[in-house]
């Protein structure tokens, strides 16, 4: 009895962490404006005027490469950060080089992914 409640411990972990970071990364990739962008959130910090706050860190998705958490995901006002595998990725349903800090703008490569 007690490595059946173990077992579903387990289960219910990994689909916990599985569920929340795959409906964040639909909502990062389902924006109107998505972009990559290169550096480091101490970088990508400096891209705002406010800071960024933490909303789901160190999450996991399924994949049978995984051997860590893939998934990080910070807010700053109505644009959602995504860090996926050393990647970031920036989604928002405003145009986004209006949200963010123009001087800080053209020294980080940002990348608009335009739909299909």
């Amino acid at each position: 009895m007690l490595f059946l409640l173990n077992a579903d411990s387990i289960v219910n972990d990994s689909l916990y962490h599985f569920l929340k970071s795959f409906c964040l990364q639909e909502v990062v990739f389902g924006c109107k404006h998505v972009y990559i962008i290169e550096g480091k959130l101490d970088n990508i910090q400096m891209l705002f005027d406010k800071p960024i706050e933490d909303v789901w860190l160190n999450g996991y998705y399924t994949s049978p490469k995984e051997e860590g958490p893939t998934h990080t995901f910070y807010r700053c006002e109505d644009v959602l950060v995504m860090e996926r595998n050393g990647d970031f990725w920036l989604g928002s349903n405003c145009d986004l080089p209006a949200a963010l800090n123009d001087d800080v703008l053209s020294s980080i490569k940002l990348r608009k992914i335009t739909p299909d």
